[in-house]
């Protein structure tokens, strides 16, 4: 022991241990270890691995994290442009019932309920609807306008001789003028 240095070591350079007294070697009873540098540098690799680790679960979390958020941002778009696309869609076969009702003369809102999303489709079915339809028939009505043919034509007393009372009251309704 004569040949050692202070802290434990030899001239020759080399670290020696102390003798073993139970005590945590980190800190021994009586005095401060001397570590080698191959001890310190395990223990800052250590050290550093652990802090390593620790970020790397940290990143491995937040990464995790983002890669769900973008999903759902990605389900969330793509459900958008669903949506986008089926109104342009109804939008577009909104205009073009409009349109071919025009056309055809036939009721808009009815035409609509009806299957059909190609031009061709819903023509077809204005052409149904057309056919299934009949055209309103318009009354004859003496044109008030007077051309003079239907007040010539018919005279007081021809309206007196009329022998169904309503059809007599109509007639005399239409042509009042000859009653005053």
């Amino acid at each position: 022991m004569d040949n050692q240095l202070e802290g434990g070591q030899d001239p020759a350079g080399d670290a020696t241990q102390p003798a073993d007294t139970g005590a945590n070697e980190s800190q021994p009873a009586g005095g401060s270890r001397t570590y080698t540098q191959a001890e310190v540098q395990a223990e800052v690799d250590k050290t550093v691995k652990a802090r390593i680790d620790k970020q790397r679960k940290k990143h491995d979390a937040e990464i995790e994290a983002l890669t769900a958020s973008e999903q759902a941002a990605l389900v969330r778009a793509e459900e958008a442009e669903a949506k986008v696309k089926a109104f342009e869609e109804s939008s577009a076969r909104s205009a073009l019932v409009a349109s071919i009702a025009k056309e055809k003369n036939v009721d808009q809102d009815l035409l609509s309920r009806m299957t059909g999303s190609t031009e061709e489709e819903i023509a077809a079915n204005a052409d149904i609807i057309a056919a299934a339809i009949p055209k309103a028939a318009y009354p004859d009505v003496p044109d008030k306008g007077g051309s003079g043919d239907s007040a010539a034509s018919i005279t007081k007393d021809a309206i007196l001789a009329i022998k169904d009372p309503k059809e007599r009251v109509r007639a005399i309704a239409a042509n009042q003028h000859l009653f005053k």
